[in-house]
């Protein structure tokens, strides 16, 4: 303007209109040509600011990838960074990636996409760079980066003569102001030494040295005998069934913190994870041998019982003080480790059929991460997946089924007995049956990954479930015969369930709030008809037994008063006897009968003369956390005068004898007179004599 001559607008500008001579900045996603005019960049593409020149200006924006075989931009991917512009996408930390497809690692020109997966642990795909973002900054890193170069297919396989471990290392994070030198657990590829090669043989040694002390443990028990053996067994079992419980949850699809991860890692031998016995030294880097390897270890460690007494009765034939083993109390040992170490059985079979979804890239196997589902390393072999289904979890149960099944008829027998305690001994007569329910338990828990191998909603929400039904079960039979032991089972899985609660909030939610009404809507209106229905069935029972139409029966009094005073009788006879004395049947009762039943037994017998007879307690025993010699003598009768005539019924033979008008007599357990002694309170002349026992 007042120029003579027409000067061109600088790049990046164009002439605002004929009328203005003015130059304007081009707009985002616009670049001025060689006639000074802005034009738009092509479809998905913008600039990075206003006063682009040329269209090399134009790039993708940010959360975009070029996909330059279609000269396009795509939106970034899950597992995937996109700073913007024309550079490969970054993989965010605990991702790895390759280029898709392959050989455009080598002709960029044909990049298309990135092929995105989930690394099996963080210590594996570590962060490099340092990335500015919306919000904050990134952590990511270069495709086909590992945390150590030799290691391939996700960076979960090694090469071979050597196996995976983590190590504490420093690692450079590449950052906006300057490189940062970090200190973080690390996965590495150790070259596989004569000392790693022989730790499972050294293993299976150990086991048979184990099998033997467990053995003579039981074998010559101290303490309280056979129910200190019980209870022994019975806490191993909980806390055993506890921590595997945690371990199995911690392979479930979720971001668990780092610190229980590290606390839980030496404890993984418990789900038989036999990588800690660089078992890749053995087997190498292929599917088949590494999961037969994995399916054989738990029959080496039970053939291992077998061996053992096979052992120990060769070494008696040159020893003969030399304490053999004996195959029921094997058979007993051997039921014990397979019931405590069920859930890692089942989680052994089903490990061939968990895959793992990632963010686009083919299923893999969570306890194999190199391993696509689809492959034929995999498929070649199923039959072996099925046939490991068959013979842990479904056989296992089965035969624990028929041995509940046959314990009705056959516990009487020494044998029998002495092979089953680990099945029987922990629980009440009534309730014999339920370990078959921590059984089902267990494999529920272990079938979950199967159920839903990529989502850790389901698999949390299945187990807090899970383990609730299975605490109130638990609490509202009390099947365990030591009561200490049953509250801690309760409190294990309570505080469990409440674990699987808190860990729903680290779980990544890749579906919409409708795909996941869809998907457990049903669920959550079934369990509020089920909360209804029990108020409602506890309404009525209310009713029912206000109007006499309910509770207990007529025929039930009956048969527990039988039961009662029979076992009295035989237990009074005994002693009369002369057959056993007063300190034997206290003897007896230390060694199979726990501390929590002679308690109960006693406060029973309590409640049955306060009730029934009209006796007052001096004390409470529970409240006095001892049991004394004679639990009747802590009862006194109401002043009132007993009767003159001798009793006649079996229940006044058994409960007492009055010795003469107006006194009472003493009953005598055992040789010199002196023992338990109770007096009835007087009847009414008009009662009925008691039935022969005989009925009952």
């Amino acid at each position: 303007l007042g120029s003579a001559e027409c000067t061109r607008c600088p790049p990046g500008r164009e002439v605002a209109g004929p009328l203005d001579p003015s130059c304007l900045l081009c707009e985002v996603g616009f670049y001025s040509n060689e006639d000074r005019e802005c034009v738009s960049c092509p479809e998905t593409f913008t600039t990075a600011e206003e006063g682009a020149a040329g269209p090399d200006k134009c790039s993708c924006p940010v959360g975009t990838y070029l996909n330059r075989k279609q000269g396009l931009c795509k939106i970034c991917q899950e597992g995937a960074h996109c700073p913007g512009g024309n550079d490969f996408p970054l993989v965010r930390e605990g991702y790895y990636a390759t280029f898709v497809p392959p050989e455009s690692q080598n002709q960029t020109d044909l990049f298309e996409s990135l092929q995105i997966f989930q690394c099996h642990t963080d210590a594996a795909c570590p962060a490099t760079l340092l990335v500015p973002a919306v919000g904050g900054e990134v952590r990511a890193r270069e495709a086909y980066q590992c945390s150590d170069p030799q290691l391939s297919f996700q960076c979960a396989r090694c090469p071979a003569d050597t196996f995976w471990a983590e190590e504490e290392r420093e690692i450079v994070v590449a950052g906006p102001e300057g490189d940062v030198t970090e200190t973080k657990m690390l996965g590495v590829c150790q070259d596989c030494g004569a000392g790693n090669k022989i730790a499972f043989p050294f293993f299976i040694i150990t086991v048979m040295i184990g099998v033997y002390t467990v053995f003579r443990f039981s074998k010559e028990p101290k303490g309280q005998g056979l129910t200190g053996m019980m209870f022994v067994g019975s806490a191993m079992s909980v806390v055993m069934t506890g921590m595997q419980t945690v371990l199995v949850v911690t392979t479930f699809d979720l971001n668990m913190p780092q610190l229980p991860l590290d606390i839980l890692a030496p404890f993984r031998f418990l789900l038989f994870d036999i990588d800690m016995l660089s078992a890749a030294c053995i087997t190498g880097s292929s599917f088949q041998p590494r999961f037969g390897w994995r399916l054989l270890t738990p029959i080496f460690v039970l053939t291992s019982f077998f061996l053992t007494m096979q052992a120990s009765k060769l070494i008696k034939r040159f020893s003969p003080k030399f304490t053999a083993m004996d195959a029921p109390r094997t058979a007993n040992a051997l039921g014990l480790v397979v019931s405590v170490g069920y859930i890692p059985l089942a989680k052994t079979a089903f490990q061939f059929f968990e895959c793992r979804s990632h963010p686009s890239a083919p299923l893999t196997l969570v306890a194999y991460a190199d391993i696509p589902c689809a492959s034929e390393e995999r498929t070649d072999i199923m039959y072996a997946g099925v046939l490991a289904v068959l013979l842990y979890p479904v056989g296992i149960l089965t035969v624990f089924s028929c041995i509940c099944a046959a314990a009705p008829k056959m516990y009487h027998k020494p044998t029998f007995r002495m092979s089953t305690g680990f099945m029987m001994a922990r629980w009440k007569p009534h309730v014999w049956f339920f370990g078959l329910v921590v059984m089902f338990r267990n494999v529920v828990i272990a079938v979950l990954g199967v159920a839903y191998p990529a989502d850790g909603v389901a698999q949390l929400a299945w187990s807090g479930s899970i383990l609730v039904l299975y605490a109130t079960l638990q609490a509202t039979c009390a099947p365990w015969r030591a009561m200490i032991v049953g509250k801690a089972d309760t409190s294990v899985n309570v505080v469990l369930a409440v674990l699987c609660g808190f860990l729903l909030t680290m779980v990544d939610f890749r579906d919409t709030q409708d795909a996941r009404n869809s998907k457990f809507g049903w669920i959550v209106e079934v369990v509020f008809a089920c909360g209804v229905s029990i108020y409602v069935f506890v309404g009525i029972y209310a009713v029912l037994f206000l109007l006499g139409k309910t509770g207990n029966t007529a025929k039930t009094s009956k048969q527990a008063a039988g039961a009662i005073l029979a076992s009295v009788g035989k237990l009074s006879s005994c002693v009369d006897a002369g057959t056993l004395t007063f300190d034997e049947v206290v003897g007896r009762m230390q060694l199979h009968v726990t501390p929590d039943e002679q308690v109960r037994l006693a406060e029973l017998s309590g409640w049955v003369l306060h009730e029934v007879f009209g006796t007052v307690p001096r004390q409470s025993i529970r409240s006095s956390r001892r049991l004394p010699s004679n639990p009747l003598s802590e009862y006194k009768l109401p002043v009132e005068d007993p009767p003159s005539t001798q009793p006649t019924s079996p229940a006044d033979q058994i409960t007492g004898v009055p010795a003469e008008s107006g006194s009472s007599s003493t009953g005598a357990p055992g040789a010199g007179g002196s023992g338990p002694s109770v007096v009835v309170a007087p009847r009414a002349a008009s009662q009925e004599a008691q039935p022969d026992l005989a009925e009952f």
